[in-house]
């Protein structure tokens, strides 16, 4: 680095660690709510059944924004917004709660995205015409009369 450049960088010392690899010891130091994301990463790490503290939290949207910095996630806005409404109803928040919930969309999406790619797989299947109605239900594991409406959607009408 050039001499005139140095009086304007600061040179300072930083110290990384990963969260997950605490000991215990050094997640019972922290005393705020960044406990429950240490506790959280050292318990996946480990492997263990996720035993998550049960201790109210304070700052619950604050820690969903330091989740979703940290997962890259724009899905944890709702979480944000509903911790905001919680909080101002002076409701308690754990972060067993907010986990559950977190997973139970993820659960959510996953099944909406797997019945909608059913339904494009029952749609090509009716176009190609080659297989019955009764067929294509067993395949996709729909009810015939689910097949049937996606029949008459298409105007496959004719199928049905």
């Amino acid at each position: 680095m050039p001499d005139d450049l140095k009086p304007l960088v600061n040179d300072c010392r930083v110290n990384v660690f990963e969260l997950g690899w605490l000991t215990e010891e050094q997640e019972q130091l922290f005393k705020s709510d960044f406990k429950h994301v240490v506790h959280y990463l050292r318990q996946v790490r480990i492997g263990k059944e996720r035993k998550m503290l049960p201790d109210p939290l304070t700052h619950a949207p604050e820690l969903l924004t330091l989740m979703k910095a940290l997962a890259k996630d724009d899905r944890y806005d709702e979480f944000i917004r509903q911790a905001k409404i919680k909080q101002e109803r002076g409701e308690t928040m754990t972060f067993p709660s907010l986990i559950g919930d977190i997973e139970d969309a993820k659960k959510q999406g996953e099944q909406q995205g797997t019945q909608q790619a059913n339904e494009a797989t029952v749609r090509r299947l009716l176009k190609l015409g080659k297989l019955t109605l009764t067929d294509i239900a067993e395949a996709v594991g729909f009810q015939l009369s689910d097949v049937q409406s996606i029949a008459k959607e298409i105007g496959l009408a004719s199928a049905v």
